[in-house]
């Protein structure tokens, strides 16, 4: 038998999923950042800020922008893809010499339901086959190039346009 879920969780379930519901209703602008966000803080019971989140992302922005300008890449259509796939999995000072790696001991998100949260990788640096997908089409909507998620059984993939 399962347990109901309590009042003051429910609350913050439900507002993640009438502004979700007003997004795909075209009442908000559809914002994949907000909708992890939101899905993410009703799990914490509202205790994330979303101007923590949105700011830490936020300042990514212009240093994956920079690294298209410093090579002068902004011709090419996956000059983002490009930007944010070497941010997030090169060790390059951009970054501070730290790469998301994997987090081979979460992979499943058995023992650590946390491991698939963006908030958690940005807190750790690390993430799971759900958390790094997510953060990268976050960064790449920053940058305005395409990336789409692909869902297959137990995994996420990004998918994104070549040149042609």
């Amino acid at each position: 038998m399962t347990q109901p879920v309590p009042a003051h969780i429910q609350t913050h379930f439900n507002i993640a999923i009438n502004e979700i519901d007003q997004m795909l209703k075209g009442e908000k602008p559809l914002s994949f950042k907000r909708a992890i966000y939101l899905v993410e803080n009703a799990y914490y019971e509202g205790k994330i800020s979303w101007k923590e989140y949105n700011d830490e992302i936020l300042s990514i922005k212009p240093i994956l922008n920079k690294m298209i300008d410093d090579r002068n890449l902004r011709q090419y259509k996956t000059a983002g893809n490009w930007a944010v796939f070497t941010y997030m999995s090169d060790s390059i000072p951009e970054n501070d010499f730290k790469p998301y790696p994997y987090d081979f001991e979460n992979f499943m998100s058995d023992s650590d339901k946390e491991s698939c949260m963006v908030s958690r990788l940005l807190k750790t640096r690390k993430g799971n086959c759900r958390a790094l997908p997510y953060f990268y089409k976050i960064l790449a909507d920053e940058v305005g190039v395409e990336a789409f998620i692909a869902i297959v059984p137990m995994h996420c993939y990004v998918k994104h346009s070549d040149e042609q």
